[in-house]
């Protein structure tokens, strides 16, 4: 009889993985455009895993923006970016800094959930893409979402 359990607990310990843990990772992407101060802000992408959520946007940044050689502090923007999904959530980024011209990309994640409700473990579909922007240094004022 003892190898007899041995074998159960061993088949119940293989399908114990896939009974318990359900893939509930998803990936959307879009291109809606948005400009601000020149920069062309074109791709979103998300990517949600449980309630940890990605954000990432891709832009071109123009050069003629971080190209003044006599007062440099203005040779940086800061950016905040709103996603708007189909369902009504909307997923904005911390305020974040551009020092360079060209194609440039920005990442953000966190764990959502609280007033945010775990929005990453739903799957979303992106609608669009609002960005403000401010040029200068930190603490410049990046005017507020509508």
């Amino acid at each position: 009889m003892r190898p007899h359990r041995l074998v159960t607990l061993s088949l119940a310990l293989t399908f114990l993985p896939s009974l318990t843990s359900a893939d509930t990772s998803w990936k959307a992407e879009a291109g809606p455009t948005a400009t601000v101060h020149g920069h062309v802000f074109d791709r979103v992408r998300l990517e949600g895993a449980g309630c940890e959520g990605t954000m990432t946007l891709d832009f071109d940044a123009p050069a003629e923006g971080y190209a003044d050689r006599k007062n440099k502090v203005r040779n940086q923007y800061w950016f905040r970016a709103r996603v708007g999904l189909a369902d009504g959530r909307k997923l904005e980024t911390p305020a974040f800094r551009n020092q360079g011209a060209g194609r440039r990309t920005y990442t953000t994640s966190r764990v959502t959930g609280g007033p945010d409700a775990c929005w990453a473990e739903k799957k979303g579909k992106i609608v669009k893409l609002d960005v403000n922007g401010c040029r200068g240094p930190a603490g410049c004022t990046i005017d507020p979402f509508d």
